[in-house]
């Protein structure tokens, strides 16, 4: 089955092997151009298409509204984030929450909701960097 709804995806060459990581977060590489690596925790770039080894083209939706993997619990209408932790690697979605440290980047929101380990689709159009107060937290998320 096709799924297309107005994503936007690049190519990007992928520095470490993201095989099993298709619908999880990743990150631009900060050691080369357009390249890319897991998400760490409460960062993110994209989500990624595909399964590629090292040093093959990884496909990453950027905008649009795209399949996502749930690290947690993930309600409609929830801001999303890389989790920090979670079962089985990095890349995991997570939800934004009040308490956190930052900066954050927020890579949409949740359109559906989903378990933990699940899929959901996230719409990627309205993405932001949350910054911390003067105490170091995000509130009021």
């Amino acid at each position: 089955m096709a799924w297309n709804l107005n994503e936007r995806s690049i190519a990007l060459k992928a520095l470490a092997s993201l095989e099993g990581m298709q619908y999880r977060i990743v990150e631009l590489a900060t050691s080369e151009p357009n390249a890319c690596n897991p998400a760490a925790g409460r960062g993110g770039f994209g989500v990624l298409q595909n399964e590629p080894r090292i040093n093959e083209a990884a496909t990453v939706v950027v905008n649009g509204e795209v399949r996502c993997r749930a690290g947690a619990a993930i309600a409609i209408g929830a801001p999303i984030t890389t989790a920090t932790s979670a079962t089985g690697g990095p890349g995991w979605a997570t939800t934004i929450t009040s308490g956190m440290t930052g900066p954050v980047s927020m890579l949409g929101v949740a359109r559906t909701s989903a378990a933990s380990g699940s899929l959901f689709t996230l719409d990627m159009s309205r993405r932001q960097i949350i910054y911390p107060n003067s105490a170091g937290i995000i509130g009021g998320v």
